[in-house]
């Protein structure tokens, strides 16, 4: 039985409690509630919390189960409980009552709070593990009574204004579990505003993306270049690539913007992807290089018609902001602001974040309701944000490559990926990318599930700090740093050094675990990697390459770079005396070498 006592006393202002406002203590009179918390057959609770309503005074239970709260204006209207591993409760409090509050155990064993992205609790809103579902109390708390698993737990708001949050592969431990989902804001009927609106509350993110490729594609259009085609040649000078081809005919496009680093020409109709890209090695200099010339040029290296704008390949993940129209695998693009077939290039604001003209609108309290922050959905639907473009998508019904709804509309942050396009990869035997543009498809694959992109990437940076040192990696893996141990550090890595942030770069995490299977622009020609790391994380063995390796000799890019070579074949060219192995990676007998060394080490 839960007793309240009421009892008054006079006190002199010093020893009036100071949270107490003033306008709320008649002549100076304080009020003491005091009591104690059991269960249904009489057992006292001990540690429960009870809480005021109004003020949120707190009192916590002994031993005993007992409590007090001192010091209170007044009789509070309500008294709440809460204690660990019970239900809540809570009883109105009347001066002349004695009241009983009486906790019962849980109506299951998971148990989920919901909150909205002010960290305010979500009632109603419904929980189910797709046989049981309960809905929110006013505290945002639903209980299911959930098999023992594994089993997927899905939360919904009730009216659908934010996002739903999954809960993937879960397995519910005899004692219980409790899980706490954030939804992200939602605003459907928004429209886009463009990032400039963003500047003006969001300086600090807004100044530090605005350093990023995603929001400067391209390099700086004064750059002067040239580069050879099979049949021709391709001269770039400020803002005009020159393409001559095999028979001495010649064009001049004017370069209007960039899809990364490829740049296209815009005739007022369509933007033209032009067969040149700057590779950026993460080694080395950029340079000018052929890309896809085949789109521009024939077998013998004369100009062929143009038939593959960049509206259909490359302008929806390089530009943010437009509405499009679809006729068969044709798309017909405007811009959602002004005049155009976009608001911006490049990876502005509001491709993460969605449309912003209710977030700009909002009141203070409602603003984070009305916008969404990928790092409040839940993992597949934060990744799913990055997957958009960078994994091989095509759009439900047609052999567009990229998620397009068939009304036009493009991915919205918060949706579900696969409600619009369906995963297309090319892969090597190993699940490592072959191809560019899919490397948030290797991460289901790598252990990493549970990972979101942007807990390795920073979204408002170019780049994560913690690589070059193995710091990132260590982070999580708190048993591979071997307590500092370079002699242990050693043999984990199998090399006779270990300075991942030194001038070998020997034990980078990153150097054996993200080989670059796959290239963007090009592959190298000393070492066979790609330019885009695999993030299926494996150390992948000479043997891979081996495997997908026809004849003495094979084209770079016709097989997949292992753990090895790109780490040789840099250190053998900084440094002649470089005690390692080194070889064309063309040839078979290369990775053979390659392969002997690596199981000596790895037996």
């Amino acid at each position: 039985m839960l007793l309240i006592v009421l009892t008054s006393c006079l006190q002199d202002d010093s020893a009036v409690d100071r949270a107490i406002p003033r306008s709320r203590v008649a002549a100076e009179e304080l009020v003491e509630v005091a009591g104690s918390v059991v269960t249904a057959d009489g057992t006292p609770i001990e540690g429960a919390w009870v809480v005021t309503e109004p003020w949120g005074y707190e009192g916590r239970t002994d031993g005993a189960g007992l409590f007090e709260i001192a010091h209170l204006p007044d009789a509070p209207d309500r008294l709440h409980v809460r204690a660990e591993g019970w239900s809540a409760a809570s009883v109105e409090v009347e001066s002349t009552d004695a009241l009983t509050i009486v906790i019962e155990p849980p109506p299951g064993n998971l148990r989920v709070l919901v909150s909205d992205p002010a960290n305010r609790p979500v009632a109603g809103a419904l929980v189910t593990d797709g046989v049981t579902t309960a809905a929110t109390d006013e505290d945002g708390v639903a209980w299911l009574d959930a098999p023992s698993g594994p089993i997927q737990v899905s939360v919904t708001s009730a009216d659908d204004s934010l996002w739903p949050y999954d809960f993937s592969s879960l397995q519910v431990p005899e004692g219980g579990l409790q899980l706490a989902a954030t939804l992200a804001g939602r605003a459907d009927d928004a429209t886009a505003v463009g990032s400039d609106y963003c500047l003006a509350c969001h300086y600090d993110q807004h100044a530090a993306w605005g350093d990023t490729s995603h929001a400067n594609p391209g390099p700086a259009l004064d750059a002067s270049a040239a580069v050879d085609f099979p049949d021709g040649r391709g001269t770039l000078d400020g803002g005009v690539l020159t393409l001559v081809d095999s028979t001495g005919a010649s064009q001049e496009l004017s370069i209007d913007g960039w899809f990364g680093t490829v740049p296209f020409t815009d005739d007022g109709d369509a933007t033209w992807p032009l067969p040149v890209a700057w590779s950026e090695p993460a080694r080395g200099e950029p340079e000018l290089v052929a890309w896809q010339p085949e789109r521009w040029f024939d077998e013998d290296g004369a100009f062929v018609e143009q038939d593959t704008t960049g509206e259909t390949t490359c302008l929806p993940c390089h530009s943010t902001g437009f509405s499009a129209e679809l006729d068969g695998d044709d798309v017909v693009m405007e811009a959602s602001l002004g005049e155009g077939r976009h608001n911006e290039l490049g990876i502005a604001c509001e491709r993460c974040h969605g449309p912003g003209s209710e977030h700009i609108s909002a009141r203070d309290e409602d603003r984070t309701l009305v916008i969404t922050r990928p790092d409040d959905l839940d993992p597949v639907r934060t990744n799913d944000v990055c997957r958009a473009c960078h994994g091989a998508q095509e759009a439900h019904g047609t052999q567009l490559p990229f998620p397009l709804a068939a009304d036009g509309t493009f991915f919205r942050p918060g949706q579900r990926l696969d409600e619009l396009s369906a995963a297309s990869p090319e892969s090597w035997p190993s699940g490592a990318a072959a191809a560019p543009g899919q490397q948030a498809d290797e991460l289901p694959l790598s252990g990493h599930e549970g990972l979101a992109c942007i807990d390795c990437h920073a979204s408002h940076a170019e780049a994560q700090l913690g690589v070059d040192d193995n710091a990132l990696c260590a982070s999580c893996h708190l048993a591979l740093t071997f307590d500092e141990d370079i002699a242990q550090l050693e043999t984990h890595d199998g090399h006779a050094t270990h300075d991942p942030s030194g001038a070998t770069e020997a034990g980078r995490c990153t150097g054996c675990h993200m080989p670059k299977t796959a290239a963007r622009v090009r592959f190298d020609a000393a070492s066979g990697d790609g330019d885009l790391a695999s993030h299926l994380f494996l150390a992948l063995s000479p043997a891979e390459t081996l495997e997908s390796f026809s004849g003495a000799a094979q084209d770079v890019g016709a097989f997949p770079a292992h753990a090895c070579g790109s780490c040789h074949a840099w250190n053998a060219a900084q440094d002649p005396e470089f005690a390692g192995l080194d070889g064309d990676p063309e040839l078979r007998e290369t990775h053979e070498a390659f392969l002997d060394a690596y199981e000596e080490l790895f037996p």
